[in-house]
């Protein structure tokens, strides 16, 4: 079975376009940028590789350089060719040895090319090369020895460039302007080599080369010169390209046309074949010698006849030489006699010569005397400069020395120091006019009384809360948060990262505090002062110490230490991949693409492989690599061939126990760290589909060009860097116009469960059927794209063939797939128009308009445009994921509204601290938000990108974020359900009053929400009451009561609260001890759920206590309520209303005790029903609101009475379908986004764009 494929052929036209610089820079840019090694080419050469080249740019490519002096040419292309696999540089200097690249693609292979032992040392790095240039000693000797020994391990494709052939004109390498055997003249000869099939002649091509083969000492492979594809001439270059033999021969006539009124019997060579004629008899084509030979004999005979004149010449020149000696000695005879002569006349001279040189020797001692003094003088000048330079030396020592204890941190640590003594005297005046002011009786102990207690409350303002040194925070702070303080500070981690600190012996902890925070510098790992003051400017602008807010107040706000990006960085997480493998008949190619899963990097891979009745050897193949690995690799085998490759897909996607999803089609590859490098982009809960630098590859597994075309066709220059962006975003771009993902096997997408519709469509397509689910797949959250992640798309021949690209059907896919994009995002035109230009394109270039009829009739433009968008994305904005109703019912809204087709995501206000428990209650297919993605790209910009149609908080503090810190001004609806946290928010009017103006319609579970709220007057048509809601989970709870030490007749009580105060954990345990003590004949428990401060002081004073146990958080509350006889909710908690606990006791049958607060009456004992529990009043007095409790506990021992109210709970359960809830959420979504619609439009005075959203 053929696998799917948006695309698996680019046409001419989109494989002609430009290549893609992968670093932007020309090649000429890169030289004159480069700032490395030494390289040196002429000008030409840069202009001329850029288009030779740039089609290799981002492929894996294998590249020899035969000289390259100081190795900067190696450097570059490790900068031009990204991706190449090899760069190996060969030189005969020794010194090259030394050369050493930070590149470890780069290497170095030091001696004569041209040698068999240096030869085989550079194909043992690589026994093939895509490109090989040939920049040595430029001698036509080595430049043919060169071409002779590497051109035949040059890979089908590859390039061979001869450089600085202009010295083949030059004696000194071996050329001239008419030298025959000289390179220039080698490479010309080769271009009868190509037209070899034309010479009529039954002689090789290496007979052509003969005479070069006998001067240089070299054979030549007739193979490898059979495969000389072309050959080209530039200013001193010359570039020769290797294909296969058969792709170099003429070929057939093509002949067009059909009007031949000229000559008609051209019409019968239509698809003719040439015959060389038979040239036998051509004395210019048959000779015994090629033109070489015959040249390079007729020079020697010539250069014998030449040597014999020149002898001839050079005998006479000897006799003529003779006779001039003869002469020459007579006349050195005549001169000897006359020297004899002279010699008299010399000695005489020599006499007066002594004389005056007596009389010189005089002369200098005198003058030996003057020097001597002059140079005792110089000594002494030179003595007092050296003293001058001397006392200055010293004096810039010391203005050093002073400037530097200047700007020491000693210096300014010392300050107040300094500072002190300096206002010494000014104190004791001071003192001297207090005692006066005591005297006069205008300063007195109740004045001094209320400053004293004013003082706290300037601490808890964070007005004393910016200690300088360890003495102030013991002045200011009380013991235990001094405590938090010096643990949470990292000293070794401080002076390790401020070695400028850590040389000075200063204590670190003092000195951040007293400067280190207001310079940025960070306490420890887990906290960041820039990040801290940038995230939280109310910090900022109060001018208070991040880090001790941070410890004693930020914790306990749920605000964050660390970006999210740097959380993301120091995350520890490994999720686990699950790698399907869908094969057919690919025996092949089956072992390559499972050892490219198994020598993955990353391990954390199982391995899934299906097999869809394959006729070939297949099965032995996949068994053996479940023999050898088993326990991670699993098949399945199927019975009988199930005729779609999306039917696997979801097999095994259901088998699956990874996190994330990975097909792998059974005959492509990938690079051994494609996993790893997109690992660190899913780790990010936004991010629901990430996606590597997919290659097209031939059947061999060799990389070819025509991808890198195809995406920048989609969407330019975005594809040299990693990009994560929203989904909306991707589809209004790039993604919109070309499948981006040509290939399943360079995805990774978070696992999810994909209903049977979407399944059922995508078997619908025979080609954009992944396009069809990566839109569903990404959901409303990011698409991640790592170029650095490579995966290979291999071509063969049973690829989805061009015959695709002439089906109705192929065209017809086109429109459903924009159809479904319009309808999801905000699809501009502008896409529109780009993708029908591509399909345009391919419908004109197949000529299909009189077989199909017009396109129109398959892909109507016209009709795409009038589509609107219909799906909402539905964004739940909530704390996090914290214990805690409030954040339990956003997650199984999001769920339940996802299991009804919605788009949602969720935004959390707060990352840093997450339970897994509730993290894992969320469906995987939901996004999740980190606050911070907000703020990097500014409020209205995310959610603009991010296609959001409303917004639904849970939480006040999300108001506050978006409207009081983001400035949030897009005209987009808000919702707000209130769940308590105003009550408890303590906002001013001012800032309600602010948030008011942004929030579209107020969602509220019980009329005390709305009392923090009466400063707004909020109209009626704002506001609707709605209920929660739970789904129903059966899941047990994880220990028995056997287990857990209860007896069978015990009548078990169940608190399940978050430990804060007033949720009713103190009454809870002194009303059980008072009834336990009361009656001890009954065997009675209790049973503590949650956890938290108060959690955590009960249960060191109680833990011991007969019956009562401590569960710490659990997840599993329905499970826990079943094996429960009472639920015990006795809350006084101001922010109370809807509680989920009664919800999940009542689904569990569980009857409940619990307090009138909030909507908890009207939940319990509806009006007009049977009650399911036993309601007590809030009162303040503690004591008597714990005898309340005991006497209401007292009175469910009675089985009877517990009976009944189990009967009832049950069916008031049934009344909180969180289904039902959900529904009547989108009932107001859909009220609130068209009433918005309606107002934007009825403003601006424009018609409605949008669709009805659903």
């Amino acid at each position: 079975m053929n696998k799917p494929a948006s695309l698996s052929k680019i046409s001419d036209h989109e494989t002609g376009a430009k290549s893609t610089n992968v670093d932007g820079r020309s090649l000429h840019r890169l030289y004159d940028t480069h700032k490395g090694k030494v390289s040196d080419k002429w000008s030409i050469y840069l202009d001329e590789y850029e288009r030779i080249f740039s089609t290799y740019r981002s492929l894996p490519v294998r590249i020899l350089e035969i000289g390259i002096q100081n190795g900067g040419s190696l450097e570059i292309w490790a900068k031009y060719f990204p991706q190449a696999k090899v760069i190996l540089g060969c030189d005969i200097d020794q010194k090259c040895g030394l050369l050493s690249f930070r590149n470890k693609k780069i290497s170095v292979v030091v001696g004569d090319a041209g040698s068999e032992s240096v030869r085989k040392k550079i194909l043992e790095r690589s026994d093939e090369f895509d490109i090989v240039i040939d920049d040595g000693s430029h001698r036509s000797s080595d430049v043919v020895r060169a071409f002779a020994r590497y051109f035949p391990h040059l890979s089908d494709g590859g390039v061979f460039v001869a450089e600085d052939l202009h010295t083949s004109y030059w004696k000194e390498f071996e050329g001239g302007l008419y030298d025959p055997m000289s390179s220039m003249s080698f490479f010309k000869r080769l271009l009868d080599l190509v037209n070899h099939e034309h010479w009529g002649l039954d002689r090789s091509r290496t007979d052509a080369l003969a005479a070069f083969a006998d001067r240089y000492g070299v054979a030549f492979d007739e193979s490898s010169l059979a495969s000389i594809h072309s050959i080209e001439f530039l200013n001193s270059l010359c570039v020769v390209t290797k294909r296969p033999h058969q792709d170099n021969v003429l070929g057939s006539r093509h002949i067009v046309g059909r009007e031949a009124l000229v000559e008609q019997s051209i019409l019968d060579l239509d698809d003719a074949t040439i015959a060389a004629a038979n040239q036998a008899g051509n004395p210019w084509s048959l000779r015994s010698v090629t033109i070489e030979q015959e040249t390079f004999e007729n020079r020697a005979r010539e250069s014998v006849q030449q040597a014999a004149a020149r002898l001839g010449a050079l005998a006479d020149e000897i006799v003529e030489a003779r006779e001039r000696i003869a002469s020459v000695e007579a006349e050195l005879a005549r001169v000897r006699a006359e020297a004899t002569g002279k010699a008299q006349e010399v000695e005489a001279l020599q006499a007066q010569l002594l004389a005056v040189e007596a009389a010189k020797n005089s002369l200098a001692a005198d003058r030996d005397s003057a020097r001597s003094e002059e140079r005792r003088l110089q000594d002494q000048v030179r003595t007092l400069s050296q003293d001058r330079d001397s006392a200055r030396a010293e004096e810039r020592r010391a203005h050093d020395v002073l400037q530097a204890v200047f700007g020491s941190t000693s210096w300014r640590i010392t300050r107040p120091v300094r500072l002190l003594k300096k206002k010494a005297t000014e104190f004791r005046s001071v003192a001297t006019g207090v005692l006066r002011l005591i005297r006069e009786r205008r300063l007195t102990s109740a004045t001094i009384a209320r400053g004293v207690r004013q003082l706290p409350r300037l601490i808890r303002e964070g007005k004393l809360s910016n200690p300088t040194s360890f003495s102030d925070l013991a002045e200011t702070l009380d013991p235990e948060s001094i405590s938090r303080i010096q643990t949470a500070f990292d000293r070794e981690f401080y002076l390790r990262n401020n070695p400028d600190i850590a040389s000075t012996g200063v204590d670190a902890l003092s000195h951040f505090l007293a400067h280190g925070w207001k310079e940025l510098r960070d306490p420890s790992a887990d906290f960041s002062v820039s990040y801290y003051l940038k995230r939280y400017p109310d910090i900022a602008r109060a001018g208070l110490n991040p880090f001790i807010h941070y410890v004693l107040h930020g914790q306990g706000e749920k605000r964050t230490a660390l970006s999210y990006k740097r959380r993301l960085e120091r995350s520890d997480i490994h999720p686990k991949v699950t790698a399907i493998v869908p094969n057919y008949n690919h025996e092949r190619f089956l072992e390559r693409r499972i050892e490219s899963i198994i020598s993955q990097t990353y391990k954390n891979i199982e391995i899934v492989i299906l097999d869809d009745c394959s006729a070939d050897n297949s099965h032995k193949i996949i068994q053996r690599y479940c023999d050898l690995y088993p326990g991670r690799v699993r098949s399945h085998f199927n019975t009988e061939n199930s005729g779609n490759v999306f039917r696997q897909w979801r097999k095994g996607i259901e088998q699956s126990e990874g996190d994330l999803i990975w097909i792998c089609e059974s005959d492509d590859f990938c690079e051994p760290d494609f996993v790893e490098h997109l690992i660190p982009h899913l780790r990010d809960r936004s991010v629901n589909l990430a996606f590597g630098r997919i290659q097209f590859c031939d059947q061999m597994g060799r990389p070819q060009p025509g991808l890198d075309q195809y995406r920048e066709g989609a969407e330019a220059g975005i594809w040299n860097e990693p990009m994560v962006r929203p989904a909306s975003e991707w589809f209004a771009r790039g993604f919109g116009v070309n499948n981006v993902i040509a290939n399943v096997g360079g995805c990774l997408w978070r696992r999810q469960v994909l209903s049977a519709p979407i399944w059922t469509e995508a078997e619908s397509f025979s080609v954009l059927g992944d396009w069809f689910l990566y839109c569903h797949l990404a959901g409303g959250g990011n698409i991640a794209y790592e170029p650095a992640a490579v995966a290979y798309f291999r071509q063969h021949g049973q690829n989805t063939s061009v015959s695709a690209f002439k089906s109705a059907r192929y065209y017809t896919e086109h429109h459903r797939l924009m159809t479904l994009l319009r309808k999801t995002w905000d699809v501009p035109e502008d896409t529109v128009e780009r993708f029908m230009s591509k399909v345009e394109f391919q419908y004109k270039h197949f000529e299909l308009e009189q077989k199909l009829g017009p396109l129109s009739l398959h892909v109507d433009k016209r009709a795409l445009l009038e589509v609107k968008r219909e799906r909402m994305h539905i964004m739940l904005a909530f704390l996090g994921f914290h214990t805690g109703g409030g954040e339990l019912f956003p997650i199984n809204l999001a769920n339940e509204l996802h299991s009804q087709g919605h788009i949602v995501s969720m935004l959390a206000l707060d990352m840093s601290h997450i339970n897994q428990d509730m993290l894992r209650l969320l469906d995987p297919a939901i996004p999740v938000y980190d606050a911070d993605q907000v703020v990097d790209l500014g409020g209205d910009t995310f959610v603009a990108e991010a296609g959001v149609s409303v917004i639904h908080s849970h939480m006040a503090l999300l108001e506050v974020f978006f409207f009081e810190y983001m400035k949030l001004t897009a005209k987009i609806p808000y919702v707000v359900s209130l769940h308590g946290s105003y009550e408890s928010a303590d906002l001013s009017a001012d800032l309600l009053r602010r948030i008011g103006e942004g929030v579209t319609h107020w969602v509220y579970t019980t009329d005390r929400n709305l009392e923090p709220l009466r400063v707004l007057s909020i109209s009626e048509a704002k506001l609707t009451k709605l209920g929660n809601g739970m789904p129903h989970d059966a899941t047990p709870f994880p220990q028995t009561r056997q287990e857990l030490g209860i007896k069978d007749d015990a009548v078990v009580f169940t608190l399940v609260a978050r430990g804060i105060l007033r949720k009713g954990w103190r009454a809870a345990i002194s009303a059980f001890i008072r009834l336990r003590d009361r009656h001890p004949e009954r065997p009675l428990y209790l049973l503590l759920c949650g956890d938290g401060e108060q959690a955590a002081k009960h249960e060191r004073t109680f833990g011991s206590e007969r019956g009562i146990i401590f569960l710490g958080y659990q997840s599993r509350i329905p499970g826990l309520y079943r094996i429960s006889d009472v639920a015990l909710v006795p809350t006084r908690f101001e922010g109370e209303s809807f509680p989920l606990c009664i919800i999940q006791a009542m689904q569990a049958g569980t009857p409940i005790i619990s307090t009138r607060v909030g909507e908890i009456e009207n939940m319990v004992a509806p009006d007009g029903q049977s009650p399911c529990g036993l309601i007590i009043d809030p009162v303040r007095d503690t004591d008597r609101f714990i005898q309340l409790l005991e006497t209401a506990m007292e009175d469910m021992l009675s089985d009877t009475l517990r009976r009944k109210y189990a009967k009832s709970a049950v069916e008031l359960g049934a009344r909180y379908s969180i289904s039902k809830v959900a529904e009547d959420y989108v009932h107001l979504y859909d009220k609130v986004i068209n009433s918005n619609l309606i107002s934007d439009n009825s403003e601006e005075g424009r018609p409605l764009e949008w669709g009805n959203i659903r």
